[in-house]
């Protein structure tokens, strides 16, 4: 992604020793409970008291797995580890924010991006696919994902929404297209 669009202010299986990354590709069956990852230290504990506070850790956790496997099961293997690995990098806070951000479900109340806004995001090679792609849901999903990532680095301090951001910078087209279709929910 580029810095020209405005926006406002993770590959090991399950198993193994290392338990650092926040979201997995994991199948249905063997997603680890909420508690399971804090006790791994793969996961925020600070995450979990909010999804309590907001009606339900494992049904949170749920839909935080539910978008990364979304995210992750649409690139190929390289891209699909680079992305995991770099998300692993971001610091503890970006991790949070973004875990937070995708297990609160689909966004309403949007107001639409405007035709030039529409046109700035088409400039990039996933903006002009993803345009294509979503047709004439493309005003709703773009302000929709826009406003996503205005949240995700409003909950961080400015050198992590920095660092974030820098990290969204530079996602492969492939990963930027799979991050944004799933930020446009």
């Amino acid at each position: 992604m580029s810095d020209d669009v405005n926006v406002e202010p993770e590959n090991e299986p399950v198993g193994t020793e290392d338990n650092s990354a926040n979201l997995r590709n994991v199948p249905d069956l063997a997603k680890p409970s909420a508690r399971a990852m804090i006790a791994g230290g793969s996961i925020d504990p600070g995450l979990i008291s909010e999804w309590e506070a907001a009606g339900g850790d494992e049904f949170h956790l749920s839909q935080a797995q539910d978008a990364a496997e979304a995210v992750l099961g649409g690139l190929d293997d390289d891209d699909r580890t680079d992305l995991q690995a770099d998300f692993d990098g971001l610091p503890e806070a970006a991790q949070s924010s973004i875990t937070l951000e995708i297990s609160l479900g689909e966004w309403g109340g949007i107001k639409p991006a405007t035709d030039a806004e529409l046109e700035q995001f088409a400039t990039l090679p996933e903006g002009a696919e993803l345009i294509k792609e979503w047709r004439y849901k493309a005003p709703r999903n773009f302000a929709v994902a826009r406003k996503r990532i205005s949240s995700i680095l409003s909950r961080m301090s400015e050198a992590d929404a920095e660092t974030t951001l820098d990290w969204l910078e530079e996602l492969t087209t492939e990963q930027a297209r799979a991050v944004l279709r799933e930020l446009a929910k």
